[in-house]
């Protein structure tokens, strides 16, 4: 099946510069004006270049600072505008502004009603370019927006700015480049440019380092950018980075690799190895904000915990600016060695090193001044933070978890937070073995123990009676099972996290009435939890195929309406929705079923385990729903190719055997492409 996209005619001009001859030998690159003595752009800016004076000003000016590496070269200012002119562009907007030489190049560029949208976070790099902008006339025409870029940008499209700009330059931190392109490319119009620079870093996109952040987002987006149909491409080559620098700047980077090194020492997330690759963001951020939302009462400094993780995962996510302000409220309570830590980084991300310096400097005071038991303190809150942000990030940090737990336990072995840490951690690390066969059986298993010698310790937690009552379940001990979930509710009716656990035991037990109840008692309390309404959503659906009656009309409406719901809160989890698709044809609107799989098939990003599930789902709607049998194999056959990447990798194979079984004849070719699967030929099957 093709993808239902018109193509957008855009443009992304990337590296922006040109390749040059030297000689007649091969290619070599060819530096910006100002970082270098080169005699060959000497003669291209001698023939070329037409700078206006106050532009020649403001460049004089900007080649006093340590940074001037950053500032945009005259050649590649005059490129970008004779390509403004070009389009006849009107609207402009340039993310990275630094003193504004190319601010006011394109200020220069666009007509009297242009308009450049300049975004910087620097004001001292402001304050530089202003009086320049003034005495070119061109004032009227440049919006400075002194915040982060994202937000800028964000604010645009809420304004109502969509496919507007004419022209986006993107020179800013390279980490957050992939986020810039998106929302660029919902801002530029049909027929306009986005260039991005820097896309070649100094060559260090070969084969980056793995400890190479940012060249591993450049080199990501590059990669992207030659897949991305909705745009047209073209790289040009010239080195931005590698050429000679002037002592100043030279300087000025020894005191950033300075700066880095002295971060890299610090203990807080940037430094817990915590990758964004290994985690679904969107579902953490949910799961930890809906809990954050709902939940008045932390046990301890969860709430600080809460907010820290929080921060890094905006981060991650590219969200600088949400960030902060998760970590501002931590510092109103806390000053403590993980808040000042990720300050300090996230600052050095925001490109304000003197803010990251002074948080260094903060932690430095702390090492030193305060007394023994109150550094005893502090450095046990970091390891607590720790051990807690590993067990919550990722299935792949549970045993580093219980490690930091056990570790923690050798000191205080009684504590009351570690107990329960290494109980939760170990219950985990059990948890990911899925076959039943070799389940650790309850008698024997460490995490059944500990969390009894938790559960003493703190008795008013809980989670230690649902993951006990989950461990009765697995091992066929309902009764105590129910035991547990019941003192659990009884002890935390209003904690999101339980009632969600014991709701899918009560759905699990197909106790669906049972279940609908405690969650709409907390759906009073957290009407925007998504996690609650697509609950609801399945436990009305459950509850219909209990009644022998699925297309139950009342029922389905609800569940509709609780998907819906759930749709609007987290536009971003995109499995409930594809139920949400099935559930329109099941009250006969297959045209809006069909609508909402396709609006889903063409959202940029889909990660491979979504993908298979829509394959998996839109081959159930034309196979039961619409009758086109040979379509539905079709997308089965997509979702095999995948590879067994998720569980619905076996669904996809059992619906291929089970239209074998019906088809003796093979008409699908099923059993050569299962035998081709095997031998590793299959990549796609897309006709």
């Amino acid at each position: 099946m093709e993808k239902n996209i018109s193509m957008l005619s855009k443009m992304i001009f990337t590296g922006l510069l040109f390749l040059a001859l030297s000689g007649a030998g091969r290619p070599s690159l060819i530096s910006k004006s100002h970082k270098g003595d080169n005699p060959l752009l000497q003669y291209v800016l001698n023939n070329s270049l037409r700078e206006h004076p106050v532009l020649t000003k403001l460049r004089l000016k900007t080649m006093e600072d340590p940074w001037s590496g950053m500032m945009v070269a005259a050649e590649q200012a005059q490129l970008m505008a004779n390509l403004l002119k070009l389009i006849k562009g009107n609207k402009t907007i340039e993310i990275g502004m630094y003193t504004g030489y190319n601010t006011l190049s394109m200020a220069l560029a666009v007509p009297e009603d242009g308009q450049v949208v300049a975004c910087e976070i620097n004001e001292d790099y402001i304050n530089i370019g202003k009086p320049y902008f003034q005495e070119a006339g061109v004032e009227n025409k440049v919006d400075i927006r002194h915040q982060t870029a994202l937000k800028t940008l964000d604010e645009l499209l809420e304004a109502g700015e969509a496919e507007t700009y004419d022209f986006v330059f993107i020179d800013a931190d390279k980490k957050n480049n992939e986020n810039y392109y998106e929302k660029s490319l919902q801002l530029i119009r049909k027929g306009g440019i986005i260039a991005i620079d820097n896309v070649l870093w100094g060559g260090r996109v070969i084969n980056p380092d793995k400890d190479d952040e940012t060249s591993q987002s450049i080199d990501e987006l590059n990669k992207k950018l030659h897949k991305d149909q909705r745009v047209d491409l073209s790289m040009l080559t010239v080195d931005t980075v590698s050429s000679a620098r002037s002592p100043l700047v030279t300087e000025a980077l020894q005191t950033v690799k300075m700066l880095e090194d002295e971060l890299q020492k610090l203990d807080c997330h940037f430094t817990w190895d915590l990758q964004k690759e290994e985690a679904d963001l969107n579902f953490l951020e949910i799961k930890y904000s809906e809990s954050l939302s709902v939940e008045t009462q932390h046990e301890g400094n969860f709430r600080q915990k809460l907010l820290h993780f929080l921060a890094y995962i905006k981060h991650l996510q590219g969200f600088n600016d949400k960030a902060l302000e998760y970590l501002e409220r931590v510092k109103k309570d806390s000053q403590g060695i993980v808040t000042y830590g990720n300050l300090a980084w996230l600052h050095h991300h925001m490109g304000n090193e003197a803010k990251a310096k002074l948080y260094l400097e903060n932690l430095s005071e702390i090492s030193g001044a305060v007394p023994s038991p109150v550094k005893a303190e502090l450095i046990r809150e970091v390891q607590s933070e720790k051990a807690w942000s590993l067990l919550w990030f990722s299935k792949k940090h549970y045993s580093r978890a219980k490690e930091s737990f056990q570790e923690a336990l050798q000191k205080e072995p009684e504590d009351r937070e570690w107990n329960t840490g290494y109980a939760f951690s170990l219950f985990h690390v059990e948890g990911l073995e899925i076959r039943e066969d070799k389940r650790v059986p309850f008698e024997e298993s460490s995490a059944v123990a500990q969390l009894k010698k938790a559960q003493k310790l703190n008795p008013d937690n809980a989670m230690i009676h649902v993951y006990l009552g989950l461990k009765c379940y697995k091992n066929k001990r309902n009764a105590e099972a129910w035991e547990h979930m019941r003192k659990a509710l009884r002890m935390a009716p209003y904690n999101l996290n339980v009632v969600l656990h014991v709701a899918k035991f009560m759905k699990k037990e197909e106790c669906y009435d049972m279940a609908l109840e405690v969650l709409q008692k907390m759906l009073e309390k957290a009407p925007d939890s998504s996690r609650l309404h697509h609950e609801i959503a399945n436990n009305y659906r459950w509850k219909a195929k209990q009644l022998q009656d699925i297309h139950n009309p009342q029922l389905l409406r609800l569940c509709v309406h609780h998907l819906e719901e759930g749709a609007r809160l987290n536009p971003d989890f995109l499995y409930p929705q594809m139920e949400l698709a099935l559930r329109y044809a099941e009250l006969k609107n297959c045209g809006k079923a069909e609508q909402k799989f396709q609006e889903l098939f063409v959202r940029p990003n889909l990660k491979p385990a979504d993908l298979q599930a829509w394959h998996r789902l839109y081959g159930d709607f034309n196979m039961y729903r619409l009758g086109s049998e040979a379509t539905a194999v079709k997308h089965y056959k997509e979702g095999m190719a995948l590879q067994n990447i998720s569980t619905e990798w076996r669904n996809c194979k059992n619906r291929l055997y089970k239209v074998l079984h019906n088809n003796r004849k093979d008409v699908y070719q099923i059993r050569e492409f299962m035998n081709s699967l095997r031998r590793g030929n299959i990549v796609g099957t897309e006709e």
